[in-house]
């Protein structure tokens, strides 16, 4: 089944402004996770990230329509061997002390596997854009994880035209100060690459509005 929107395409696709309507209202999903390994078949633990409507310009991205957090069952990754490495956990228990950990791994067993993937795609089917901070390692992560525990057949929770790279924009507007990740919550820093979204924003507006004055002095 086709759950693509269909009434606007991704910024990626676009061929030129001619095709971006600044009217338009989109959905745009940013999206964290954290694992217990910085390995391709890395355990994960956690998974979040905000919804918002907007428009082209990301406009108003400072308020949130919806906000999911997941735990993919730990007990499930580690049966099919995913990947956990000392030196993370130990991060991770410093970071969030012993007894917050315990939490997480208990929250787990609430999301098998297939229950995460299934309601998460749900989620993301409708958004024209998906902003992750490291597309090469979230992305990867997650569509390793649905392969090797789901199949080969699984389609991945997000197709691949619609997810862009929220760490390289950032770095090209001089967005250069980082998100707390002290505390490394999902949630939280995907809250946070919306808010960097809306500087990205700002500056898309000021190029198409030099293409429409470029375009007039053409004319």
């Amino acid at each position: 089944m086709n759950t693509e929107p269909e009434n606007l395409r991704p910024l990626g696709q676009l061929v030129n402004f001619a095709e971006l309507d600044p009217k338009a209202e989109i959905l745009v999903a940013c999206l964290d996770i954290e694992t217990a390994s910085l390995r391709q078949k890395a355990t994960v633990l956690e998974v979040g990230f905000v919804i918002r409507k907007t428009n082209p310009f990301y406009e108003g991205t400072d308020e949130f329509d919806k906000e999911y957090l997941y735990y993919p069952s730990f007990t499930e990754q580690v049966i099919e061997g995913r990947d956990i490495q000392a030196s993370t956990i130990n991060f991770l228990r410093n970071t969030w002390g012993v007894e917050q950990l315990r939490k997480r791994l208990e929250k787990t067993e609430e999301y098998p596997v297939r229950l995460f993937a299934e309601t998460a795609r749900e989620a993301l089917s409708a958004c024209h854009e998906v902003w992750v901070n490291h597309p090469n390692f979230d992305v990867a992560i997650l569509d390793n994880l649905l392969e090797s525990m789901l199949g080969r057949e699984e389609p991945s929770i997000f197709g691949f035209r619609k997810v862009f790279d929220i760490f390289t924009m950032r770095k090209a507007i001089g967005v250069f100060t980082i998100a707390d990740k002290s505390k490394h919550r999902s949630v939280a820093d995907a809250k946070w690459n919306m808010s960097v979204l809306q500087k990205i924003g700002q500056v898309k507006k000021i190029l198409y509005h030099q293409w429409l004055e470029e375009r007039q002095n053409d004319v």
